[in-house]
């Protein structure tokens, strides 16, 4: 543990600093740091932080800056990005943030109660965020910030309806935004003025210096659970001559509460007089609001454009299936509404494995900071210590989890089923709901009486710090 209480650094530095190419850092923990907690600065390429965590930073948790081929790999941040703690109403940084950087990816990563961003993805091309949880900070979950070429794909968001101890406003963060904040100054480059936008290019010129930004431009998002947000999916403008094309929303599931009548399930704003928005996609998502938002009369969608610079027409929104339905422009009729009431969700057990289609799973669990409190002594979710592995289908995947030695027996299982394990494991089984029906500390074989379980299909967690292993149990009577 690199404790940096005390330490003095300034700007975006990290407590730990990467300068060069061909480099990496495994299993390192940051507490306290008066800046940054891990921090990669380029021109560089080929870099690495697996199995990391970072817990308290006043500046962004891991940072990368004009990183060319890099990865964040099974690494946790809390806490991040607390510059203003106590000053509200903003916070600057992320939890994990890449900036003007190339083919990066972050995977089987949590990001939980941090006070900016969950992951913020700002003028990066080619990037892939996948298998991770992020959860229960003060801005967006997942940022897209002139991203182009990115896939944002198989991770959870879980928000904890109960804990507003890091809202911004009146209801939870929103899951997967998309914007384009066109500046030129925030750039180390060089200092620049916008000079023109072309082909969904945002373009800057200083003094000796020019260069072009991509924005929004070939962003895939899909697969992805998305619990209790304040808005599930946006896109949204904030300067005229914006741009967004190519943009894909696709099988993501948004369910649960904003608790305010000022969310929405998904919420597109898009009313700047010049932008272009081309190639729009909403397709085959699942909405599922539940019966709290509902009374607070929380809408299932939210759209605004320009009167005099409709884009409407270039937005495809179809075959997706909602509980209630939409009274805004983002529908369809090929759209399903379906009766289904969702009762209000406790994002802290849900089970977004489903066993009937992955079956056994193996993983390694992400690196936690050990500390059990947050900034006020209040106690940590339970998620800190499950890892990101269940949100990341095979994200999570890891060969050396097959020593995980589990197993259950019959299969199918009627009124008890034993459960045998190689050694000192945390079990769980859960429905698809994430209701929880036996947790225990196991070290060999174990019977479990069914009679309680309704029948049908429950995943297995085995859990063998630090690596852990889902199974399928099918209950049939």
């Amino acid at each position: 543990m690199l404790d940096g209480t005390g330490i003095a650094l300034n700007g975006a530095e990290g407590v730990v600093t990467l300068r060069g190419s061909h480099i990496g850092i495994r299993n390192v923990h940051v507490l306290s740091s008066p800046v940054s907690g891990i921090a990669a600065f380029g021109p560089a390429t080929d870099v690495l932080i697996d199995g990391c965590s970072v817990d308290t930073t006043i500046s962004h948790g891991i940072y990368f800056d004009h990183i060319e081929r890099g990865a964040i790999t099974n690494s946790s941040v809390h806490e991040a990005a607390a510059s203003m703690l106590g000053q509200r109403p903003r916070s600057f940084g992320s939890a994990i943030k890449l900036y003007l950087s190339k083919d990066l990816t972050v995977r089987n990563c949590i990001s939980q109660r941090n006070w900016g961003e969950g992951v913020n993805v700002n003028r990066t091309e080619r990037c892939l965020v996948e298998g991770c949880t992020v959860g229960d900070n003060y801005s967006i979950a997942f940022y897209l910030d002139m991203a182009a070429v990115c896939v944002i794909r198989n991770n959870r968001i879980l928000n904890d309806i109960g804990d507003t101890s890091h809202w911004a406003t009146d209801r939870p963060a929103s899951g997967i935004s998309l914007s384009n904040e066109l500046t030129c100054y925030a750039n180390s480059q060089c200092d620049a003025i916008w000079t023109g936008t072309d082909n969904c290019r945002y373009h800057c010129q200083g003094f000796g210096c020019e260069f072009w930004v991509r924005m929004n431009d070939s962003c895939f998002i899909y697969n992805n659970l998305i619990v209790n947000a304040g808005a599930g999916l946006e896109l949204f403008e904030l300067f005229n001559i914006d741009c967004f094309r190519t943009i894909e929303f696709t099988h993501n599931t948004i369910v649960g509460s904003s608790r305010s009548g000022s969310g929405a399930m998904i919420w597109f704003n898009l009313g700047m007089l010049i932008h272009v928005i081309e190639n729009i996609n909403v397709r085959n998502n699942l909405f599922l609001m539940d019966d709290a938002s509902i009374q607070a009369g929380t809408p299932m969608c939210r759209y605004g454009e320009n009167p005099t610079s409709p884009v409407l027409q270039n937005i495809t929104f179809q075959n997706n299936a909602w509980n209630r339905r939409p009274l805004c422009a983002l529908a369809s009729p090929a759209d399903t509404v379906i009766d289904h009431a969702v009762p209000n969700i406790d994002s802290s057990r849900v089970m977004s494995v489903d066993p009937g289609v992955v079956g056994d799973v193996f993983g390694r669990a992400p690196s936690v900071s050990y500390v059990r409190t947050d900034l006020k002594g209040r106690p940590r979710r339970p998620l800190s210590s499950i890892g990101a592995m269940e949100g990341g289908g095979v994200a999570g995947r890891s060969p050396d989890a097959r020593s995980v030695l589990a197993s259950l027996a019959p299969v199918p299982a009627g009124d008890e089923v034993v459960i045998t394990v190689g050694a000192e494991s945390e079990v769980t089984i859960a429905d698809l709901t994430g209701r929880i029906y036996y947790q225990q500390t196991l070290e060999t074989a174990h019977s479990v009486g069914l009679a309680a379980f309704p029948p049908g299909i429950y995943a297995v967690r085995v859990v063998q710090a630090p690596y852990i292993r889902v199974l399928s149990l099918c209950i049939v009577r």
